[in-house]
């Protein structure tokens, strides 16, 4: 029973910091209001498929191997963070072009599929920290001898909260009422989530 009690306190840590607000969380907001309900769920998707890659990695040691080759961590982090910093220039650069390409009639804009679950992969991806973070958040469930199947179910489940929780949002925010809001303020909105990711990418290059 106590392993049950244990994973349930980690699974309950877990969902507090994914609905944290953060670059994801903020992938999945801007795709759904400037997009589609299905941009959206695509872009929760790809940060699902990164959130059980990073559990799976952090399960197999990974942290261990950034804390003997810290080189490859940092590389890791820089690249990263240049890419939020890419996708906040982006969307500042389409606040000019978006007027002279047909006005609020072309607000929401079509994305394909694949562009939108590679925001969220490489989104979540974009972050080395996870590592770290999932290590000492399994550290408190998990041993050293714990069996494969407990550590599946583990990736699993923080996989799971991750995707249920981004798919709700994507839901939410792809609603009539919050197409109609973006149509209305897309400079404002987009403006503020250009802004947010290149200070994500400013953080995330200057954190240690």
């Amino acid at each position: 029973m106590g392993i049950w009690l244990q994973l349930g306190s980690v699974m309950g840590i877990w969902a507090v910091v994914v609905m944290s607000p953060g670059p994801d969380t903020l992938a999945v907001a801007s795709t759904a209001i400037g997009h589609s309900r299905r941009a959206g769920m695509l872009v929760a998707l790809g940060c699902a498929v990164a959130t059980f890659m990073w559990a799976a990695a952090s399960l197999a040691g990974l942290a261990i191997i950034f804390e003997r080759a810290q080189w490859l961590y940092h590389l890791l982090k820089w690249i990263g963070a240049a890419y939020l910093i890419y996708l906040g220039i982006s969307l500042l650069r389409q606040l000019h072009t978006g007027d002279e390409a047909g006005g609020p009639e072309k607000a929401r804009s079509p994305v394909s599929g694949w562009r939108a679950f590679r925001l969220g992969l490489v989104t979540d991806l974009a972050n080395p920290k996870a590592a770290a973070f999932f290590t000492s958040l399994f550290a408190v469930a998990l041993s050293p001898g714990s069996p494969i199947w407990l550590k599946v179910i583990v990736a699993s489940f923080v996989t799971a909260i991750a995707g249920i929780w981004y798919v709700i949002l994507a839901a939410v925010l792809s609603t009539g009422p919050a197409a109609r809001f973006y149509v209305k303020s897309r400079k404002w909105i987009e403006g503020s989530a250009g802004i947010l990711f290149i200070a994500l990418g400013g953080k995330l290059a200057t954190d240690r």
